[in-house]
Order: C-alpha cells, then structure tokens, then sequence
C-alpha cells in the first residue's frame, strides 16, 4: 500500500468528503453504466490503497 503518496494535510475525513463526489450512474435498458471522471485527488487515494477507477 502507497499510503505515504497522500499528501500530509488530507485527513480522513477530508478524503472520504473528495471521493464521495466519485459517481456511477446506471442506466435500463441497453445502456452501460457510466463512472464520473476521477480528480487529482481521488485518483491518489484509488492508487494508495490499489483500488481500480477508470480514466477515460
């Protein structure tokens, strides 16, 4: 785990308020789910604790 990447200032709460704006949307019928693109930050905290995200 890579948690020394995060920058010092983040604190747990203040992580979990920037990835909670990380969204999935799904759609019916014949449409696939579309994911929100990541920030800075999230992809940071995503690739400290190895969670996949997708970039477009």
């Amino acid at each position: 785990m890579a948690v020394s990447t995060l920058p010092k200032s983040l604190s747990v709460s203040e992580m979990f308020r920037r990835l909670g704006t990380y969204q999935k949307m799904v759609f019916s019928g014949k449409y696939r789910a579309i994911l929100s693109t990541p920030t800075k930050i999230q992809r940071k905290v995503f690739d400290a604790f190895e969670i996949p995200y997708s970039e477009r």
